[in-house]
């Protein structure tokens, strides 16, 4: 009896030691470890191994792959990093799930993606909770949480959670879906941007692609500190999210495959499944037409490359269509 014991135990012992945990690509700066950033940090590696990356430093060829090492299973870029920082523009297009908690893609810079037509986006000065949008509720990222979720207990220096206006996005294929919203106003929180997206460079004029699920959190390095249990727990759900092996929003799915867009010899139509905003962008970023379509429009365009964007409650869906 006593042989059948230890014998069992030592399978167990040795099983554990062969046992690993996803590890997540933490790109930061050089002294990572700042401000609250210590606080996620910790809490992360509870569950999982984090492996420093510094792009303030490292060029984009360097950051690049490190994060797409295939012992990576998950990128998070830090607060703390510059929004200019030498190897930001690795992140840019990544294989990896990718959670951003620097909202720099809104800013206009030499090395900011830049995703957007304008500025709009900044850090609330006041506001602690957030509001799950309508319709996210079951989304995976707020399991055994309820709304509003309770994020920082106080703003450190006027700089808390951050927030993104998604209608100035410039997607040119696939969804981006708002998930979360500051209680009490329509700024976005949270947002998810599903795999396959593409999105337009306003600074390079080039498109760039998301292979991997993106979600996009913010909360600024002075704020993350003050962090709640809920707030942590919200952060676990999201990297535990973008670890799984096929991360999937049942609703941006469907809101993608129901909108379409038809083009011909000098105009296009859409059809949307339920009323929202459409916008027809020019390549280069610039609005050409807007309407707000219940069911079917067309538009009458010259020759040319157009993005059209369908916004309705918390998604916005892009197709890049040729107009002959």
């Amino acid at each position: 009896m006593k042989k059948i014991f230890t014998t069992t135990l030592l399978v167990l012992i040795t099983l554990t030691s062969f046992a690993t945990t996803k590890k997540i690509a933490y790109v930061s700066t050089a002294t990572p470890k700042v401000n609250g950033d210590s606080l996620i940090r910790k809490e992360l590696a509870k569950t999982y191994t984090i492996v420093d990356v510094n792009a303030a430093t490292q060029d984009t060829a360097t950051v690049r792959a490190a994060c797409q090492a295939d012992s990576i299973d998950m990128v998070l870029v830090a607060e703390p990093l510059s929004s200019t920082a030498t190897g930001i523009l690795g992140i840019q297009g990544v294989k990896k799930p990718v959670l951003n908690m620097k909202v720099f893609a809104y800013k206009k810079a030499a090395a900011a993606w830049s995703w957007s037509s304008s500025t709009l986006w900044g850090e609330d000065a006041a506001a602690l909770t957030m509001t799950i949008a309508s319709g996210e509720s079951s989304h995976a990222i707020f399991t055994g949480l309820t709304s509003p979720i309770s994020i920082i207990s106080q703003v450190g220096t006027s700089k808390g959670i951050d927030y993104a206006n998604i209608t100035q996005s410039l997607l040119t294929a696939g969804t981006l879906t708002q998930l979360s919203t500051i209680t009490g106003g329509t700024n976005t929180c949270i947002l998810e941007i599903a795999a396959g997206s593409t999105m337009l460079n306003v600074t390079t004029s080039k498109s760039f692609s998301f292979p991997k699920t993106y979600i996009q959190f913010g909360i600024n390095t002075l704020s993350q500190g003050y962090l709640t249990s809920d707030g942590l727990k919200l952060l676990v759900n999201i990297c535990n999210y973008l670890t799984t092996s096929t991360p999937t929003n049942i609703k941006t799915v469907s809101s993608e495959s129901a909108f379409k867009v038809i083009s011909s010899a000098g105009s296009l139509s859409v059809q949307v499944p339920a009323s929202g905003t459409v916008k027809v962008i020019s390549i280069s970023g610039a609005l050409v037409a807007q309407k707000v379509v219940s069911s079917e429009a067309s538009f009458s365009l010259p020759q040319g490359t157009y993005v059209v964007q369908y916004i309705s409650e918390s998604t916005t869906t892009a197709k890049t269509v040729i107009v002959k």
